[in-house]
């Protein structure tokens, strides 16, 4: 007997929630939080230039990034390898990073900044997200402790409102996609992107509809 497609779909959320119950439960191994801090520190060296592509591709920086992200794509294949992990959920995501930090590398030496520019705040964002779901303790910081390093304020209104959202400071975001939507100086192009993503990260992320429309 053949199972229907909707079947699939919510046993694949079904199991997928379980998955990341137990997942929130765990800490992850004393081996993998080392590796894990090498990893943010070697985001907190790139991300700064990754905001813009002017930035991310200058020449001036060319010979840091690679390094950063050569050592990215070297401690997330560490972090898969050697992290001693118990769980299913935290090896899936392990090797995914592996997999995103050698993809983010290998795009930006053959010249796909775009590509690396985007997997790298995808893989960020991935990071923060899983640290947002730990209880919080002292061995296992909050993702935007791992951040601290990074001098926001140096940065446009929308990088600071980017990394807001990598680091689920959503309030943070919100407030500054707000204060970007309202900015005389901005283009007309800027603002409207300002006031959707308002909205998407609202509706999305805060679940407040209510607020998105006000």
């Amino acid at each position: 007997m053949q199972l229907s497609v909707k079947w699939w779909a919510c046993s694949a959320i079904i199991f997928g929630t379980m998955g990341l119950t137990a997942f929130a439960k765990e800490d992850p191994p004393k081996a993998a939080i080392a590796i894990m801090q090498g990893i943010f520190g070697d985001i907190t060296e790139v991300l700064p230039h990754s905001f813009e592509l002017q930035d991310f591709t200058a020449k001036a920086n060319k010979a840091k990034i690679e390094r950063g992200l050569k050592k990215l794509a070297d401690h997330s294949g560490d972090l898969n390898q050697h992290g001693n992990f118990r769980s299913e959920g935290f090896h899936f995501r392990a090797r995914q990073m592996a997999k995103d930090g050698k993809e983010v590398y290998a795009y930006y030496a053959r010249g796909n900044h775009r590509k690396a520019q985007f997997l790298l705040h995808q893989l960020t964002e991935n990071c923060a997200g899983c640290h947002a779901r730990f209880p919080a303790r002292k061995n296992v910081p909050a993702p935007q402790a791992f951040f601290s390093a990074i001098k926001i304020e140096d940065m446009s209104h929308q990088a600071q409102a980017k990394v807001y959202v990598m680091t689920r400071q959503i309030d943070k975001a919100l407030a500054t996609y707000r204060k970007i939507a309202t900015m005389k100086r901005a283009s007309a192009l800027v603002r409207i992107d300002a006031i959707r993503q308002y909205l998407r990260h609202s509706v999305r992320i805060e679940k407040d509809a209510a607020s998105a429309l006000a």
